[in-house]
């Protein structure tokens, strides 16, 4: 009875593996916003923070709070001291890994990282698991997914685009997305509220 018990628990927490894992950062996002502002959290942001995993005494534990060696922190677990990436400037540039289709930007490759990241992990648990990773820049993106050939793209010359450590050309739906220009269609107009501006508390201190 015992073991058959310890065998349908084994059997459910297999089931429980999630299908899908998200990863979201959002710079200068202190952790108490999300009570402050939790009325007008909507959206995807809401169905994260009130249906994900939320660790209210999340902590750095290390002093370099710049992006890249934060970014690479993430999802190793490691301080930058072992994962190689200490500083943005000892970070991801590479001019051994240009970029595609943005001539003049920097080049960018994780081959100043060392060690593994949770994708590693997951790959070696799962051989059908699948990562993408997507930033507005090189720093973001690369870190977290470590030193594996993956998706991954981040926003250089006014586009999204990838270097060739990664491969020689950009996917499809990748182009498809750049062709709509939206970036560029947004010149020019003005961001308006999404809400009411009675429903904000705390105004804004600039225009």
């Amino acid at each position: 009875m015992a073991l058959g018990a310890a065998r349908a628990r084994a059997q459910s927490t297999v089931a429980a593996r999630p299908a899908l894992t998200v990863l979201l950062v959002i710079d200068q996002m202190r952790p108490d916003y999300f009570q402050r502002f939790d009325a007008q959290l909507s959206g995807g942001l809401g169905r994260l923070a009130r249906g994900g995993v939320f660790f209210v005494n999340g902590r750095q534990d290390h002093a370099i709070t710049q992006t890249a060696p934060g970014h690479a922190t993430l999802l190793s677990g490691r301080p930058p001291a072992a994962t190689g990436i200490m500083t943005n400037e000892a970070g991801v540039g590479d001019e051994r890994a240009p970029l595609i289709g943005a001539p003049g930007e920097p080049g960018a490759s994780p081959r100043r990282f060392q060690g593994t990241t949770l994708y590693d992990w997951m790959l070696a648990a799962d051989s059908g698991a699948r990562v993408l990773s997507v930033s507005a820049k090189d720093r973001a993106a690369i870190p977290p997914v470590g030193r594996a050939v993956a998706p991954v793209f981040w926003y250089a010359g006014g586009q999204f685009t990838t270097s060739t450590y990664y491969g020689d050309t950009l996917p499809g739906w990748v182009r498809a997305w750049n062709d709509r220009r939206g970036a560029a269609r947004l010149a020019g107009r003005c961001w308006t509220l999404l809400r009411p501006a009675s429903d904000y508390p705390e105004r804004d201190s600039l225009p």
